[in-house]
């Protein structure tokens, strides 16, 4: 019996819910599986200690065990469980929300350090359970994108997934066969005279952007990031730099994540490929995108700091201006030679007084601190005369000044 139980909880395990599922449902008219998973589990881990992080788990065990009886309740792993029981659909529900006031109880108790939350995907169960754990599974991660207690199945949900599917395992291919484009685009000075660097995109084989919009939160939520990153800069490297003479800069987006993985030395991974092809390490800008909550920046500092270091050049992109706490420990402990302005910022800015305000008085902290702001996607000269009337010492981005090309088609010229 030890085989099928959890240690720390002495629930049932994921070995014999495959051994038991066909057992449990049989012959039952109707029943449910629920994908469990916690919402703050690491934050407890990191500032409590593991052990309340265990204690965490145990008390939601214990709460489920209360309220979901004759039903079979799994630690799946970690802060992972699974529940099949024949409650209905309403039943389910009002016995979720009891879990959550038995943990509230427990925090009050001082049995736990903080009062945590979890997400749930509902799924009636199907014959096989691979199928119906999969189902609840994509519909538990939904409600965890929209921070719902729970969700129930349905099969448009379950399109849209194997949509995003394909997507990735399009983006797969392209980054295994190389057939990702390039694009580059310049910056310049306000008045267009001088070229200061060129800012590379990445696109499919199609040409249209992989990093954009809600396909930029699939390949976060996929891991993907990463993937494409490192993949970026090996071609940096390989395909770029070496190709193309002078001393002229690119910039190449990175996201913070990927600064920060365990998986590799980011900083002596870079180092190596700049000594391994010779190359100067000023002409590399790294464009980090901040995008999202960064829970605690100095981690990102001690990185950049690295970085800077080595010689390359550093910009900030996605700046959230309400996430001062983010932004503004980071660029009064670094230098940061660029820092990008996004066309939402500027058009909110050209019709809103209090925004114009806020927006001129962060380009002189910015310009106090040694970094240089970068309007982008600049098409106008309506937008161009706004900018030049709140700070003459930015640069410009955008169509008014260049047109984008593919970087691999100017190098086989």
């Amino acid at each position: 019996m030890r085989e099928y139980l959890d240690n720390l909880t002495g629930l049932y395990n994921l070995f014999y819910l495959k051994e038991n599922y066909q057992k449990y449902i049989e012959n039952k008219e109707e029943c449910y599986l629920i994908s469990i998973d916690f919402e703050k589990l690491k934050y407890i881990n990191d500032n409590f200690g593991h052990s309340a992080g265990d204690a965490s788990i145990k008390a939601f065990a214990k709460a489920a065990m209360d309220v979901f009886e004759d039903s079979i309740i799994v630690r799946r792993s970690g802060d992972e469980f699974i529940i099949v029981t024949t409650y209905n659909v309403a039943e389910i529900v009002e016995r979720l929300n009891l879990i959550l006031n038995k943990i509230k109880e427990a925090h009050e108790q001082g049995l736990i350090p903080i009062f945590f939350r979890f997400n749930t995907g509902i799924k009636l169960c199907e014959n096989y359970l691979d199928e119906t754990l999969y189902k609840s599974d994509i519909t538990m991660y939904n409600a965890k994108k929209n921070e719902k207690l729970f969700e129930f199945y349905n099969r448009e949900l379950l399109n849209t997934v194997k949509s995003e599917e394909a997507f990735v395992n399009e983006v797969d291919d392209m980054i295994y066969n190389n057939l990702t484009e390039y694009h580059v685009q310049q910056v310049f000075d306000i008045n267009g005279q001088n070229e200061i660097m060129n800012q590379i995109y990445t696109r499919g084989a199609d040409g249209k952007p992989i990093l954009y919009g809600e396909n930029f939160n699939i390949l976060l939520t996929n891991f993907r990031l990463k993937k494409i990153d490192m993949n970026n800069i090996d071609r940096l490297f390989s395909d770029i730099l070496p190709n193309v003479g002078g001393k002229q800069k690119y910039s190449l987006t990175i996201h913070y994540d990927t600064l920060l993985t365990r998986e590799f030395g980011f900083v002596d991974y870079l180092q190596k490929k700049i000594k391994d092809n010779n190359i100067d390490s000023s002409r590399i800008v790294l464009n980090i995108d901040i995008m999202g909550s960064i829970d605690k920046p100095f981690k990102l500092i001690k990185i950049l700091i690295e970085l800077k270091n080595i010689g390359i050049q550093l910009c900030l992109d996605n700046i959230n201006f309400c996430e001062r706490d983010v932004i503004i420990p980071i660029v009064a402990c670094i230098n940061i030679d660029y820092a990008y302005i996004h066309k939402n910022t500027l058009i909110k800015a050209m019709n809103e007084k209090r925004c114009k305000l806020v927006l001129e008085s962060f380009l002189n902290l910015l310009l106090e601190l040694g970094t240089t702001p970068i309007f982008t996607n600049i098409d106008s000269q309506g937008e161009l005369e706004f900018i030049k009337s709140i700070n003459e010492k930015s640069l410009i981005r955008g169509h008014l000044y260049s047109q984008e090309k593919v970087l691999k088609k100017m190098l086989h010229k």
